[in-house]
């Protein structure tokens, strides 16, 4: 199952000013460089998740630069170990 995130009002977002754009899927906020807060149509809260799978990003602009990552801390990681038993 997969939900087409975009805009509350299903607009296209223009006129972002140079700078990064931050995207919240789990509140449904698309935040620029200039605080300028754009609701989405939807949340992963209102699903009950807390993770995107996989994401899609169109931008028409050719000569913007898309960087995705996240903002994990080594706090928010879990790591396990897995030893070898003799």
């Amino acid at each position: 199952m997969g939900s087409l995130f975009t805009t509350s009002d299903g607009k296209i977002i223009t006129d972002i000013p140079s700078g990064e754009m931050h995207l919240d899927f789990l509140n449904g906020t698309a935040i620029d460089s200039a605080g300028t807060i754009t609701q989405m149509n939807t949340n992963l809260n209102y699903y009950n998740l807390q993770q995107c799978k996989s994401i899609a990003i169109f931008c028409s602009d050719s000569d913007a630069e898309i960087h995705v990552g996240n903002q994990l801390s080594i706090a928010d990681i879990y790591l396990a170990l897995f030893l070898p038993v003799d």
